[in-house]
């Protein structure tokens, strides 16, 4: 039955803004928690972690920021361990090895521990007040994610993610605008009923996918892309791909959607 008060929700809440029936709109957050994987991201790690902080005590009164800090080479940790020092909301959780953005992505869901989780990218190509736009529908459906406006990408990496859309679809039926877009809200009776089994960046539509397998609606919301000022997206490396392949081969034999 809450499934479907929810689905109801949803679509009134989509179409006639303050109303619903049966569902709770939400103004704050009453604890949330909000991560960002990070490699190498010494030039944009405190002022998005500064600006995570900012908008959250607007919004929430109990929440946690965690920085991922998967195995940086640059000075990463050093910063995210003296915000951690600065801030009493601020920890920080080292991967000791850098086995790609999945584990990165699955240490931030299971560490988190307040009602809702939100993840975005360290690398500054997002704005986490534009996050706030998620709040009405967070009782409402299994996720709240963003899809990127303008996509603020080189020419070949639209086309690649345009094919693994694609591929997605065609395999598991997973439609969305954008898999892999990094502005996310999960609930946690969502994630407390996930198990991930993809190390690479599968692991966004591996989260879609059993959030729509569970029954939960999941809405989407445009937000905007910023070009990147700094570092280098690993995207294209090889074991990159081969990682994300292999993910996808391993995930379509050992389940059926």
């Amino acid at each position: 039955m809450q499934f479907f008060m929810n689905i109801l929700g949803l679509y009134i809440i989509g179409g006639r803004a303050g109303y619903n029936i049966g569902v709770k709109l939400m103004t704050k957050f009453k604890s949330i928690s909000v991560f960002f994987p990070a490699y190498n991201e010494a030039q944009t790690i405190e002022n998005v972690t500064l600006k995570a902080r900012e908008f959250l005590e607007r919004i929430s009164d109990d929440y946690e920021i965690i920085i991922v800090d998967n195995s940086s080479k640059d000075k990463t940790g050093e910063i995210a361990d003296r915000l951690s020092r600065m801030y009493k909301q601020v920890r920080v959780i080292h991967n000791p090895k850098n086995n790609g953005p999945g584990e990165a992505l699955k240490t931030g869901f299971t560490s988190a521990q307040k009602e809702f989780v939100f993840y975005t990218d360290s690398d500054g190509q997002y704005d986490i007040n534009e996050m706030e736009r998620f709040l009405p529908y967070a009782n409402c459906a299994g996720a709240v994610i963003g899809y990127r406006k303008n996509r603020a990408d080189a020419v070949l990496r639209k086309i690649t993610a345009r094919i693994y859309a694609i591929l997605n679809r065609i395999l598991f039926g997973l439609a969305v605008k954008d898999i892999d877009c990094s502005f996310k809200l999960v609930s946690r009776p969502v994630l407390e009923n996930i198990k991930f089994e993809s190390r690479s960046a599968f692991i966004n539509a591996e989260l879609l996918l059993k959030i729509k397998k569970m029954g939960y609606p999941i809405k989407e919301i445009g937000v905007t892309h910023y070009p990147r000022q700094y570092g280098n997206s690993r995207c294209f490396r090889f074991s990159t791909i081969y990682s994300m392949l292999a993910d996808i081969i391993r995930f379509k034999i050992k389940n059926e959607f």
